[in-house]
């Protein structure tokens, strides 16, 4: 039974397609994980990822090795679970795709249905669903909230629908003392009838989960943290919109943190995912998908609840059919400067009312305007915003890209890769304000930051080989910069001038951490 079984997944792997996995071993991993058992009954699906085979060594059987992208069985375990006894396999994983040795045949694949099992009095909570992909811990967030939350008695965690909020407050508050509030949950909405009264008799971490659906606790938040003893440290997640920002920047001024959260970056899923997270974007259902239909699908799901719930819930009264429009003409504008004038015309709509649509866009973090830099040194420089969609995974949506063959052979691949690039490397650095410089006799600068009181400077080229042009000179001579670098999508790092060097994108967390390190350690950088 068991040598049929591991033919049949050996069957499936090999015709599994290999990029619809997470292959990175630099990205992190579920802590635990268990397997099916065969012996018992069988999966009613099959698993989203493929499970990969390998011969033990120094047995004749087959044994399973895990690779991350496979959700096989993921188990979460709670502080102070009891270690796996004696003759058990342990169930820790190292690095993804690592084979698992020394284990005994009947141990690996006997009595793991049972550990995957809820129990009430168990001190572990087990969690499993075929359709529930692995866990990807976000470290940098985390430690982001910690910062947060440890400055200011208000936390505000934002972020557009399905980016992670709720998980990451989980991680959060998992090793702390916390309750959290559901608002958009009709119990935990009655519990908060008299909010004042409630809130006010906890302490510790209180998550307020939607609080965009409960304005009026603003003004119960801002009266608890000014009274005075009172040691509650708050986290207010919702899905960004106009309203929530004002309402928590008029009532808690002064006492409220922003972390904006967005999708997934290399940072978190590693570089050699570069190009899965360059097609799929950062939204976690649609990049841990089993395939890129399943990710294009839910993609186009998420665009169709965007624009027929969450636009009406914010008090905007726009057809979707007009705001899908919109939408897809801007995907093609795509990384060019904002030009109302020009789109009005192609929708039939006046500059007024697509400036409102673009507001709209923005303030759900589905669009990032991206400011120009200007100052006075005798040229005429361009004034207008520089407009991206975000996540590039709705971006390929919106222009019917579903794989990465399409997405190679269609003439707004690069600047699609040049908007993928430039949010890496502001979340990378993670600067306090951006900018892009542009003339019009045609020299420009994709992004310009300034870093402890130094401007610096990065090019995205979408090239294999970019060789350092006028635009660059210009750009280094003219606006002063300490340092330009050209992100490319090859494989190697080299300095191409004395102040420019070329930078592969898939190493982009050492970029950030070089332009942010002190400038007697960025010194070095040559």
């Amino acid at each position: 039974m068991i040598n049929v079984v591991l033919a049949q997944w050996a069957r499936l792997a090999q015709d599994t397609d290999p990029g619809s996995r997470l292959n990175s071993s630099s990205a992190p991993c579920h802590r635990t994980v268990g397997w099916w058992n065969p012996c018992t009954r069988p999966p009613q699906t099959h698993p989203p990822g493929p499970l990969l085979l390998g011969r033990e060594e120094g047995a004749e059987h087959l044994t399973p090795w895990v690779c991350l992208g496979s959700p096989l069985f993921p188990v979460r375990r709670r502080s102070g679970c009891p270690q796996p006894r004696k003759g058990r396999p342990s169930t820790s994983l190292g690095q993804p795709g690592q084979q698992l040795r020394n284990r005994p045949r009947r141990a690996a694949w006997g009595s793991m249905l049972s550990r995957s099992e809820h129990h009430e009095n168990s001190d572990c909570v087990s969690e499993f669903s075929w359709n529930n992909p692995p866990m990807v811990k976000r470290s940098a967030y985390l430690a982001l909230l910690a910062t947060a939350t440890r400055r200011s008695p208000v936390t505000a965690l934002l972020g557009p629908r399905q980016c992670g909020k709720t998980t990451l407050a989980g991680m959060f508050a998992r090793d702390r003392r916390a309750t959290r509030f559901d608002l958009e949950s009709q119990p935990d909405r009655r519990k908060l009838q008299n909010p004042e009264l409630v809130l006010g008799g906890l302490d510790g971490f209180v998550i307020l989960d939607e609080i965009q659906t409960m304005p009026e606790l603003f003004n119960v938040l801002r009266v608890l943290v000014d009274r005075p003893g009172h040691t509650a440290r708050y986290l207010v997640l919702g899905s960004a919109s106009p309203h929530l920002v004002r309402g928590v920047s008029e009532t808690l001024a002064g006492r409220v943190e922003f972390v904006e959260l967005g999708g997934f970056d290399l940072q978190e899923t590693g570089g050699s995912s570069l190009q899965t997270l360059w097609v799929r974007g950062g939204f976690p259902r649609s990049f841990l998908a089993a395939s890129d239909d399943d990710s294009l699908a839910w993609r186009e799901g998420f665009i169709r609840t965007f624009l027929e719930r969450d636009v009406p819930q914010l008090g905007i009264t726009i057809a979707p059919a007009a705001m899908r429009r919109f939408w897809t003409m801007l995907a093609h504008y795509h990384g060019q400067t904002w030009n109302a004038q020009e789109l009005g015309r192609s929708l039939g709509l006046s500059d007024k009312t697509v400036r409102s649509y673009l507001d709209i866009l923005t303030g759900t973090f589905m669009v990032r305007q991206l400011q120009p830099w200007f100052e006075n040194i005798g040229k005429r420089q361009v004034k207008a915003p520089k407009i991206y969609l975000r996540d590039s995974g709705l971006l390929h949506a919106l222009l019917n890209i579903g794989e990465a063959e399409q997405l190679f052979s269609h003439p707004r691949a690069g600047a699609s890769w040049a908007g993928f690039a430039v949010e890496q490397v502001l979340r990378a650095v993670r600067p306090a304000e951006a900018f892009f410089w542009a003339t019009h006799t045609g020299a420009e600068l994709d992004l310009l930051f300034v870093v402890r009181g130094r401007r610096f400077g990065v090019e995205m080229k979408f090239s294999e080989a970019p060789a350092v042009t006028k635009s660059m000179r210009t750009a280094l001579a003219d606006l002063h910069l300490e340092h330009l670098w050209v992100v490319y999508p090859g494989p190697e790092r080299y300095v191409a001038d004395e102040r420019i060097t070329m930078w592969p994108l898939h190493t982009v967390a050492d970029l950030g951490r070089q332009i942010t390190a002190p400038p007697s350690r960025t010194a070095a950088r040559k």
